[in-house]
């Protein structure tokens, strides 16, 4: 399992936006279209735009499929990488102690590296055939576009 460490907010901030940062990459859209998208759901929702009820919306008009928490038989939660190796050809979004992070077809985006971490609920889209070349190069852009160091413009 690879992880790359990746930043999508435009001004490199690196809190308070794990939400936004998640759902963009699943998405494979701009940091700023999420947020946006997100803020109209909230609002017509009564709600914030990093709650479960507006990107758990957003997710299903994308395609994505919300999964129950995964358990062993011995009754200990899966970690996000035995998630992420249970669901190798997918796009996930995963909650994790507080966080939402990402893996897409096996490699996990984030700021940090949530492997170890149990994996609450999820959201789920499988990777067509047709999808699966748009899938690697958007993988590519983003190990070659670390964004994690940008200068905050303020």
């Amino acid at each position: 399992m690879r992880f790359i460490k990746y930043n999508a907010n435009p001004k490199g901030w690196k809190t308070g936006d794990c939400v936004i940062r998640a759902v963009a990459a699943a998405t494979q859209q701009t940091w700023d279209d999420v947020y946006d998208d997100l803020c109209a759901i909230g609002k017509k929702k009564g709600r914030m735009p990093n709650e479960s009820y507006s990107y758990g919306a957003y997710l299903k008009q994308k395609g994505f499929t919300e999964e129950k928490q995964l358990k062993h038989s011995n009754g200990n939660w899966y970690t996000i990488e035995e998630v992420v190796e249970t669901y190798p050809n997918s796009i996930l979004i995963m909650h994790c102690s507080h966080h939402l992070t990402v893996a897409i077809n096996g490699v996990i985006i984030d700021l940090w590296n949530t492997s170890y971490k149990s994996a609450g609920k999820f959201w789920k889209k499988d990777i067509t055939d047709e999808e699966e070349g748009d899938i690697i190069r958007y993988l590519q852009f983003i190990d070659e576009n670390r964004l994690v160091e940008r200068r905050r413009l303020i």
